[in-house]
């Protein structure tokens, strides 16, 4: 090999390790380096299902506002929910031609709405993400919404998206949750026979034995509050009745079966108000014995 080769080959090599020093310092996108993208599977994407990576990367970049929150406290938590939430309308509003995601966007700042204590941005995106949702969010977005409208005592409002809450999966825990809330909030609007109804409806429903103690304690309590002690005694033997097969397994769910129990706010009060009955009722004879000299 002649001096000339030699030292053509020396500085190809050179040029060579520029070039890829420079590929590694600038990398360039596949797609512009003529490379073409693979084909879609018309599976869902790993991150948000088929919402698209532009938007998957927004959605990822809003909820890091969220995680960037953990253990703030105060008054710079609040402000960091409500830069979060106007990060998700703004990725509502940009693929507002997606359902998927605008429906997700909406329900997620609507919770940082809720979180900052901002009751009227959070139901406007509750209700937003009704409007565009394709059942995914129907439940926790309704749930969401009567929340809003029942802490600003619009109770017919919230009733009746409580309901839809309800509807959307009956026999769910947000379902039981939302039954007793249609009747704590005819209880709020002094509405004790539409109340009554709703507590009754609630034990009836009830999605399992535990949340039918819970649903027991709070039909007792109303009963109590009407001076109705037979009632709310039936409505605590209920619950006793319902967890019978569950105390009679041992377990954890025995355990907690049991500490529900014990738990009833219901039993405690019933008593409460027996006695003060009682006391009352023996005070009138004793000033009617009085009263007549005996």
């Amino acid at each position: 090999m002649t001096r000339t080769e030699s030292e053509m080959i020396f500085l190809r090599n050179d040029i060579l390790r520029a070039l890829t020093l420079v590929s590694l310092l600038f990398p360039v996108p596949a797609t512009a380096q003529g490379d073409v993208p693979p084909p879609s599977t018309g599976g869902p994407s790993e991150s948000v299902g088929q919402e698209g990576g532009d938007s998957s990367a927004r959605l990822k970049q809003a909820a890091g506002l969220l995680e960037a929150l953990k253990g703030v406290r105060g008054a710079p938590r609040l402000e960091g929910m409500r830069k979060a939430a106007r990060a998700y309308v703004d990725v509502a509003q940009d693929f507002a031609g997606q359902a998927s995601v605008a429906a997700r966007a909406r329900y997620e700042a609507g919770e940082c709405f809720r979180k900052a204590g901002d009751l009227e941005p959070a139901a406007e995106q509750f209700s937003l993400c009704l409007e565009v949702d394709d059942g995914r969010y129907l439940q926790r977005a309704a749930f969401g919404l009567a929340d809003m409208q029942r802490r600003q005592e619009g109770y017919e409002a919230a009733i009746g998206n409580y309901r839809k809450a309800v509807e959307a999966s009956p026999d769910s825990a947000r379902a039981d949750e939302s039954r007793l809330w249609v009747a704590r909030c005819y209880e709020a609007w002094d509405k004790p026979e539409e109340a009554l109804a709703a507590y009754r409806d609630a034990v009836a429903n009830a999605s399992s034995p535990r949340r039918k103690v819970d649903a027991c304690d709070r039909l007792a309590m109303h009963l109590i509050k009407r001076g109705d002690f037979e009632g709310a005694g039936e409505a605590i033997r209920e619950a006793e009745t319902s967890a019978a097969a569950i105390l009679g397994t041992p377990g954890q769910d025995a355990d907690r079966m049991r500490k529900a129990l014990d738990g009833m706010t219901s039993r405690r009060a019933l008593q409460r108000a027996r006695d003060k009955a009682n006391d009352a009722s023996g005070d009138a004879i004793g000033l009617e014995q009085a009263r007549s000299g005996g």
